[in-house]
C-alpha cells in the first residue's frame, strides 16, 4: 500500500539478482484481499502496482529475466486478482492448486485431487482451477503451471477412517510427528504398513485409511496421481508444473543416512512431461 515501501522491494529484487545470478523473482503472497490475513479490496490494484515495480527493475537488469508470482486455487481467491494486468507483466502464473481439504474439513476429502471428488466443493480440484483461469479470467493456458504436491494432510476421523466421512478437525501429529500432520512422501511411503491404500477413480488420486484402531485418512500424491497431472499438462498446453515441495519425495538409501538413492515423484513427472513432448515431435 505504501508506494515508497514498493519502490525499495522492487529495489531489493534488483539487487538479489545482482547478487546471486538468478533467472528472475517469484512473489508469493498469500493472499491479496484475504481478510484472515489483513487483506483488503485496495490489495487488487496494490498488488498490480507492485508486480509492475518489480517487472521494471528487472528489466533494467535484463528483459529476459522472469516475473512470477503464485496465486491461490480457489475462485474468491482468484476474484481479487486484476488478471489482465497479470498477462501483461508475468511470465509465469504458478496456481497453487492444493490444500483444497484437509483437517480443517469438516469430512475427509483430497488435498490436490485432478478432478472433481464425489462430496464437497465441486470446484475444489485441479481441473476446474485450470479451466477458471483459462475460460473465467482470460489467462492463456501456456502461462499457467499446475500445482502439484510432494507431500500429503492427515485427518483423525471420529470413527472408521474413509473417505468423505467426518474428522475431528485434528491432524495425526502422532504417526507423522516430523511433518506436524502434514507428511514428505517420503514419510507417507516408510508408514504404508500402518495403513491402507485406495484409489478414488473419479478425482484420480490415491488416500489411505489407518489399519486397526488408527483412525486416520491421508490424501496425497503418488506415483500414479503426479504422472496423471503431467499428462493433463501436456494435454491441456500448459507452461508446465511448480512442485511444493521439491525435497518431498527424497528417498533415502537407508533411514537417517542423508543420502538419497531415489526421487520417484520428481522421475514420475519427468517422464510424463517430457516423454510426450519428445513422442508428440515425432522424437
Amino acid at each position: 500500500a505504501d508506494p515508497v515501501k514498493r519502490t525499495n522491494f522492487a529495489h531489493w529484487c534488483n539487487e538479489v539478482i545482482r547478487m546471486y545470478d538468478v533467472d528472475g523473482i517469484d512473489i508469493d503472497w498469500e493472499n491479496p484481499g484475504y481478510e484472515p490475513h489483513n487483506g483488503g479490496p485496495a490489495d487488487m490494484v496494490n498488488y498490480t502496482l507492485l508486480l509492475k515495480e518489480v517487472r521494471d527493475s528487472l528489466d533494467v537488469i535484463d528483459q529476459d529475466l522472469m516475473l512470477t508470482a503464485a496465486f491461490g486455487a480457489a475462485s474468491d481467491r482468484m476474484d481479487d486478482i486484476e488478471w489482465n494486468e497479470m498477462v501483461a507483466t508475468l511470465d509465469f502464473i504458478n496456481l497453487m492448486s492444493y490444500d483444497f481439504f484437509g483437517a480443517f474439513s469438516p469430512s475427509t476429502n483430497h488435498n490436490s485431487p485432478l478432478y472433481t471428488p464425489a462430496e464437497g466443493d465441486p470446484t475444489f480440484n485441479c481441473n476446474s482451477a485450470i479451466e477458471r483461469l483459462i475460460n473465467d479470467h482470460n489467462v492463456p493456458s501456456d502461462m499457467i503451471n499446475l500445482g502439484v504436491a510432494f507431500y500429503g494432510r492427515t485427518a483423525k476421523t471420529t470413527g472408521t477412517p474413509g473417505l468423505h466421512v467426518p474428522t475431528t478437525g485434528a491432524t495425526d501429529d502422532g504417526t507423522f510427528s516430523a511433518d506436524e500432520g502434514s507428511p514428505q512422501y517420503y514419510n507417507i511411503v516408510s508408514n504404508m504398513s500402518l495403513f491402507t491404500e485406495h484409489w478414488d477413480s473419479l478425482a484420480e488420486v490415491p488416500y489411505l485409511t489407518g489399519n486397526g484402531s488408527l483412525n486416520t485418512f491421508v490424501s496425497y500424491d503418488n506415483e500414479k496421481s503426479i504422472g496423471l497431472k503431467g499428462q493433463y499438462v501436456v494435454d491441456n498446453d500448459l507452461a508446465g508444473v511448480i512442485i511444493w515441495e521439491i525435497t518431498g519425495d527424497y528417498m533415502e538409501s537407508s533411514p537417517g543416512s542423508g543420502v538419497i538413492s531415489g526421487t520417484p515423484l520428481a522421475d514420475t513427472l519427468n517422464l510424463s512431461l517430457c516423454t510426450t513432448k519428445l513422442t508428440s515431435a515425432g522424437i
